[in-house]
C-alpha cells in the first residue's frame, strides 16, 4: 500500500514539473527572444523548484555564457542579458547528516531563452539564502557601467568573466560581475563590482 501511495506522489510531482515547465516554454517561446534577463528565468525555476519541495530556498543564479577559447569565457558584450541562466535551490527539509556535515537536496534549473530546460539534482552541505532580489541583471550591468571605475576598465575591450547572483552573508543579495583582458604580461587584468541586489548600491570594486 505504502509503495502504491508513493508511485501516486511520485508520478503527481513529475506531472505538476512538467506542467510548470510546459508553461515557462511557451511564456518564453511566445516573447521570441534570444537572450532574457535574470528575473525573466526566475518565475520559471521558482515554479518548478516548488514543485520539487515546497519549502526550496534559492541559493544563487548565474549567466550561461558563450564559449571563449579555452577559458570558457565570453568575448560578447553581456549587458545583463544571457542564453540562459542557472537557478540552484535547496530544501531545508531535507537535511540529513552525513560524517559531521549537515546535507541537503539541492536543485539546478536551467533555463535557457530558447524555452528549454533542464535540471539537475544533488546533495549539497554549503548552502546560503537569498531574499529580497529586487534588481535584474540589466539594471545591475547598467548599474555597474556607469560607475567610473568599471567604465574605464571596460574602454579596453574587456572579455566577462562572473555574472552571478550570490549572498556572502545569506542576508544580502548582491550582484558580483567581473571582467578581465589579456596583456602582453602573464598576468590577466581584471576588476569585479558588486552591487546590492535590493537597493542596487554599489557594495565595493575588487581589482
Amino acid at each position: 500500500m505504502e509503495g502504491a501511495k508513493t508511485k501516486i506522489i511520485l508520478t503527481a510531482l513529475v506531472i505538476s514539473v512538467i506542467v510548470v515547465a510546459s508553461i515557462g516554454y511557451y511564456l518564453i517561446k511566445d516573447a521570441g527572444v534570444e537572450e532574457i534577463t535574470a528575473l525573466e528565468g526566475n518565475e520559471i525555476a521558482d515554479n518548478i523548484a516548488q514543485s520539487w519541495h515546497q519549502d526550496s530556498v534559492l541559493m544563487g543564479v548565474g549567466a550561461l555564457v558563450h564559449q571563449y577559447n579555452f577559458f570558457n569565457y565570453t568575448a560578447d558584450k553581456n549587458y545583463g542579458y544571457a542564453i540562459g541562466w542557472k537557478y540552484a535551490f535547496y530544501s531545508p527539509s531535507t537535511e540529513i547528516e552525513i560524517g559531521n556535515q549537515s546535507m541537503y537536496q539541492r536543485l539546478t534549473v536551467t533555463v535557457f531563452s530558447n524555452a528549454t530546460i533542464e535540471t539537475n539534482e544533488t546533495r549539497e552541505s554549503y548552502i546560503r539564502s537569498i531574499d529580497g532580489w529586487y534588481i535584474d541583471s540589466n539594471d545591475a550591468y547598467e548599474i555597474a557601467q556607469n560607475n567610473v571605475g568599471i567604465n574605464d576598465f571596460n574602454n579596453r575591450s574587456p572579455i566577462l568573466m562572473t555574472f552571478i547572483l550570490t549572498s556572502d552573508d545569506s542576508i544580502t543579495p548582491k550582484w558580483q560581475i567581473g571582467w578581465f583582458y589579456d596583456t602582453d604580461s602573464d598576468i590577466a587584468q581584471r576588476i569585479e563590482i558588486n552591487i546590492n541586489a535590493s537597493t542596487g548600491e554599489v557594495l565595493y570594486i575588487d581589482d
